[in-house]
């Protein structure tokens, strides 16, 4: 069971914002779930809603599906190798998840992950949490209040929410290899990459006699680099004799470029097999602030307690709430830039540890596209939520890659930009029929 769960009220419900799936035609996937912490395969994935389609019966491929789904290039791009036997779990579709398809999944088939991201009530499109989309330097978003939930079963001390930029790790031998799992931790933040490219993880891989096990040198593009053992609690020099056993978690030190990364080596690490790591530039773009302070800087953190309690303290099944505010620093070029960040919750269950990471997304926009964005921050300002987060409209929601739209109630079958109003204007955009076929949303 995970230690924290963090909830946002939509439309009166607290709902968990970690991820929901949905088959949106056809029924090429029985399950998805979340990889549970620490488990082969484990990885904190990007807010935004991914789109697989059936290319082959042995290949899907990812896209975006909305102007708000602003990632990673790496995970809204390419084709990739899929098993539809009703059995396997797929650990290589999305950083974290495993998904089994259906034995008769069929090309042209189509189905959704949303993370950080909710099924509107409609049940035919999504309402974004961290998924924050194009920002425009000078102009904050909307203020997002988020629950933290102690769902440890025991109370936690020194709650407290931070921000830091986030680090992503692309395994190069698999979707568990060499990284069996990779994740963030603590209080620190790492430094953002200066090459867009990352860096190079390889490793000088042997045996000692007498163990079963694999041992690697880790190497950061071609440099060896102090590792912790976090259960020893010991600076590894050189990052030799690192146990490749799925199981031993070591981390990037303080005072690295990567501190407050913390992985796993799989037990088949091949040869040869390598990995690249990207620290993104998100967190000083993010501000907190609890119940009852002011907003402060993401990576300086806030402390978070439940109502009644000492200072940083929530009881077991008891929760806190805190604020997030997006405010992008000047982009660093004229082209959309696409930013990350790592939300941390964290509490001490006497000397234990309790932490869970969500990443959040959102893309500094500048040059022309900064005057739609402008247009966008202004509107925010004032009290007229997107059609699909008004519970007095009725009528049917879709969505595609130009945003939201909303079917115009003088013309049945005929979808407006939700930003129209319904009663008139923009005509002759259509309804998805990819979003209209009675779709279902299922939790992870």
């Amino acid at each position: 069971m995970e230690d924290w769960r963090v909830l946002y009220n939509y439309r009166g419900t607290d709902r968990d914002i970690a991820g929901y799936w949905r088959n949106v035609r056809g029924t090429p996937i029985k399950s998805a779930r979340k990889v549970p912490a620490d488990s082969p395969g484990f990885a904190t994935p990007m807010a935004g809603v991914y789109r697989y389609t059936f290319e082959t019966s042995t290949s899907v491929s990812c896209t975006r599906i909305s102007r708000m789904d602003y990632g990673n290039p790496l995970f809204f791009s390419g084709v990739r190798p899929v098993v539809a036997d009703g059995v396997v779990e797929n650990l290589n579709l999305l950083s974290g998840w495993a998904v089994v398809a259906a034995r008769d999944a069929r090309v042209g088939d189509i189905f959704e992950i949303g993370v950080g991201c909710l099924p509107n009530t409609d049940q035919r499109s999504w309402f974004r949490v961290l998924s924050f989309g194009p920002r425009l330097a000078g102009h904050p978003s909307s203020d997002l209040t988020l629950i933290a939930l102690n769902t440890s079963g025991v109370p936690l001390h020194d709650c407290i929410v931070t921000v830091a930029n986030a680090v992503r790790a692309e395994n190069h031998g698999g979707p568990a290899s060499p990284f069996s799992v990779f994740r963030q931790s603590g209080l620190l933040n790492p430094v953002p990459d200066a090459d867009p490219n990352g860096a190079v993880v390889s490793f000088e891989q042997y045996s000692l006699f007498g163990s079963p096990h694999t041992y690697a040198r880790i190497l950061v593009d071609g440099r060896p680099m102090d590792i912790l053992d976090i259960a020893a609690d010991r600076i590894v020099p050189g990052g030799t004799q690192l146990i490749c056993d799925g199981a031993t978690v070591y981390g990037f030190p303080s005072g690295s470029k990567y501190q407050s990364a913390c992985f796993s080596l799989s037990e088949q690490m091949g040869t040869s097999v390598s990995a690249t790591l990207y620290v993104a530039d998100g967190a000083e773009s993010v501000w907190l602030r609890n119940a009852s302070g002011n907003f402060v800087s993401g990576p300086a953190g806030v402390v978070v307690t439940a109502n009644g309690e000492p200072r940083g303290r929530i009881s077991a099944g008891a929760a806190a709430a805190f604020t997030v505010r997006i405010d992008p620093a000047a982009p660093a070029s004229t082209a959309l830039e696409a930013r990350s960040f790592s939300l941390r919750l964290l509490g001490m269950d006497g000397d234990r540890p309790a932490v869970v990471e969500h990443q959040g997304t959102f893309v500094v926009a500048a040059g022309a596209a900064g005057l739609n964005v402008r247009i966008a921050s202004v509107a925010e300002r004032y009290a007229r939520p997107r059609y699909s987060e008004d519970p007095d409209v009725p009528g049917n929601f879709t969505e595609d890659s130009d945003g939201e739209y909303v079917e115009d109630e003088r013309n049945p079958g005929t979808f407006i930009p939700a930003t129209e109003d319904p009663q008139g204007g923009c005509y002759g955009h259509y309804t998805d029929y990819l979003a209209a076929n009675g779709i279902r949303f299922t939790h992870a």
